[in-house]
């Protein structure tokens, strides 16, 4: 008898530490939603069936991604489902925007533009990766400008701000390289990430009629109005 109280105890530990991993979901990582009314769907199919819906600033586990495209999600309410990439960004990467939010607050804006075309906002300037884009914001956003930055086509390096070539014996000057230029841009108050870089022609810089008459001759990248 003592043998099969035996078995029956091991047996019954067995299955308890079974139905425990059963129970054990994985972790992934954490997300913030940045829009309104994102559906949460069962698959990525053109038919797929909405689950949910989720609402902008709702915090979600980041469990999968299908390329740039998709994340499979779960809400704090245990559904799980796809919803398009474009509308979650990684905790991590929005701690870090409102880090750089924070550092801009003080500057004061130097140009008012729009953007001409849908434009990533970024967390650093430069193109070299896509592993720096937060989100997508629609043509026709307004701007403000509030710092410049070049950097080398080439990567992410920021060129010096006087670049100084070699000296030659024919004393002929060597072109600069291939730069981008960048805005530091804020957006208005109806995005969660209010501050980020975008590539500098997507911006339409917005001169002030007073000084149109001189964009013919000069390229206009700030101004400051002084009070009449």
């Amino acid at each position: 008898m003592r043998a099969i109280g035996g078995v029956i105890a091991i047996l019954l530990l067995a299955s308890l530490s079974g139905c425990d991993r059963a129970v054990r979901r994985p972790q992934g990582e954490e997300g913030i939603v940045l829009s309104t009314d994102v559906p949460v769907r069962n698959s990525t199919a053109v038919l797929a069936v909405e689950l949910t819906k989720l609402q902008r600033g709702q915090e979600v586990e980041i469990l999968e991604r299908k390329g740039r495209e998709w994340m499979r999600v779960r809400t704090r309410g245990g559904i799980e489902g796809w919803v398009e990439a474009r509308h979650v960004l990684s905790k991590r990467a929005f701690e870090r925007a409102r880090a750089l939010e924070r550092e801009m607050a003080p500057i004061e804006r130097q140009a008012l533009g729009q953007l001409v075309g849908s434009a990533a906002i970024r967390l650093t300037p430069g193109r070299a990766s896509e592993e720096n884009v937060l989100f997508y914001a629609p043509a026709g956003t307004p701007v403000d400008v509030l710092r410049r930055e070049r950097t080398s086509r080439l990567g992410q390096d920021v060129l010096p701000r006087r670049y100084q070539p070699p000296a030659r014996r024919a004393r002929s000057l060597e072109p600069m390289p291939p730069s981008d230029l960048w805005y530091c841009v804020r957006l208005p108050e109806s995005f969660l990430i209010r501050v980020g870089w975008v590539y500098a022609p997507l911006v339409e810089l917005k001169v002030p009629d007073r000084l149109r008459h001189l964009q013919g001759e000069y390229v206009f990248v700030a101004w400051y109005e002084l009070a009449s």
